[in-house]
């Protein structure tokens, strides 16, 4: 049920306050106001947060010599592993390329090369996680050109200039590459073909200068620097219409239109509701989605969350960059058949589905540390099994997969349907590129992960 809503504008007698919003004198009260307002920014704010501090690494950070700042792809890494970091729960199964696009002066030009069947995908999302898609599914193989504006500026492009306009809901812009690795000359193949992504401005690159410099470590430890990430957002790419009445609480905070900073003892009350609200959010990590009631949960809203602020903060702190469901039909395991964490320590699990996933593309099963949601970087090098790792079904179709911590190496050529795991808790993920209407619909699930050796005691 919609809640009917109205608005002030037209009013003859109507008026908003001009004055800041009243902070009470008792110190006792203050406090508690501000560490409330300190964990409800938290977590509306987390998304941006996230997403501007790889802003800030990309301008600030990246070796660029005399190349673009913005507005430009960056190829650099491989397939990601355990020392990926830019973001939580990265995919082992396509190369990334990151590119930040700022339209403050101008529209920018996504081309497109010639991709034929191959799987590529460049997310496109605003400041807040909310994404569009450019890929095999909504624009086909290639070739192609794509203007990226905002709606002002879509009101003044020439007529019939452009085939295809793709309007932003923010002047800044994350652009996220993905492109599908196959076969043995997979990586090289794949990496040739990603750099013919480009994006072109047609204005100055100064937008770079107007990113403000952020530590991307601290602003998830540290509610200064949280806040002063939250407030170059703002300042840089404004706020939702609707959510516009939550900015404008956080004034208080020292955050958004040239607010004043709090004083020492109020931060203190803010590191406090900062510290709760991201406890919050790092044990909801196991609810993204719909529990299936065998230990799985089928990740539903990737890139479309609307205003449910803890699930947009829970899943861009698990997986910022997280593919829309269209591309990627994912499911998410932390816990065994029985409901315990899943953990090596325990001993070898199993897990049996009775179909491959039914895919356009390809699907794959990849292993995460619980603590870090770092991929797991074992002696052997595998992170993940699946289509494209020669897995074959059994002879009434199923697919068994085993999840041991006691992998041993000599065994990996003969293995494709081993997963090494640590002796520690960890979760596993299940990604389907190219859902299947059915697979989508829910007609197709994974089974339940079953602990099939018992050996509580592993030595780490």
């Amino acid at each position: 049920m919609s809640t009917r809503t109205y608005d002030f504008d037209g009013l003859p007698q109507h008026r908003d306050s001009s004055s800041p919003d009243l902070l009470p004198r008792g110190r006792s009260q203050a406090k508690k106001l501000i560490e409330n307002l300190a964990f409800d920014a938290t977590i509306w704010g987390l998304p941006a947060v996230l997403q501007y501090a790889q802003l800030s690494d990309f301008v600030w950070r990246r070796p660029v010599e005399e190349g673009e700042r913005i507005n430009v792809f960056d190829h650099r890494r491989g397939l990601a592993g355990p020392e990926f970091s830019e973001f939580r729960v990265p995919n082992v199964d396509t190369l990334y390329s990151n590119g930040w696009i700022s339209l403050l002066s101008g529209p920018v030009e996504l081309r497109i090369p010639d991709v034929g069947e191959k799987y590529y995908t460049v997310n496109l999302f605003d400041t807040f996680g909310n994404a569009s898609n450019v890929g095999s599914r909504t624009f086909g193989g290639g070739p192609g050109l794509v203007l990226l504006c905002t709606a002002q500026q879509a009101e003044a492009l020439p007529a019939d200039r452009y085939a295809e306009v793709m309007i932003m809901a923010t002047p800044i812009v994350w652009a996220l590459l993905r492109v599908q690795v196959v076969g043995t000359n997979g990586v090289e193949d794949a990496d040739r073909l990603r750099k013919s992504f480009t994006l072109h401005s047609s204005a100055a690159s100064g937008d770079a200068d107007k990113v403000r410099q952020v530590d991307s470590e601290l602003v998830e430890a540290q509610w200064a620097e949280f806040a002063r990430a939250l407030d170059a957002v703002i300042e840089i790419s404004g706020v939702p219409a609707r959510e516009e009445g939550l900015a404008a609480r956080y004034r208080a905070l020292g955050i958004g239109a040239g607010s004043a900073p709090l004083d020492p003892d109020l931060r203190d009350a803010a590191q406090t509701g900062f510290d709760n609200a991201m406890d919050v959010v790092r044990e909801s990590r196991s609810q993204l989605g719909t529990p299936l009631g065998t230990g799985w949960t089928k990740v539903e809203d990737k890139g479309c969350h609307g205003m449910n602020f803890v699930a947009r903060a829970v899943m861009n702190n698990v997986g910022l960059g997280a593919n829309v469901v269209e591309e990627n039909a994912s499911f998410n395991a932390y816990f065994d058949a029985t409901g315990a964490q899943l953990d090596g320590r325990n001993g070898a699990y199993e897990l049996v589905l009775s179909e491959a996933p039914p895919v356009r593309y390809f699907w794959s099963l990849t292993l995460y540390i619980a603590a870090s949601g770092r991929v797991y970087g074992n002696a052997w090098g595998r992170y993940s099994v699946g289509s494209e790792s020669e897995i074959h079904p059994g002879p009434d179709g199923e697919v068994r997969i085993a999840i041991d911590p006691m992998f041993e190496s000599r065994r990996l050529a003969e293995s494709p349907h081993v997963l090494p795991a640590p002796a520690e808790p960890f979760f596993v993920v299940i990604r389907n590129y190219g859902p299947s209407s059915r697979l989508a619909e829910g007609g197709w699930r994974p089974g339940a992960i079953t602990l099939v050796h018992n050996v509580a005691g592993v030595e780490t």
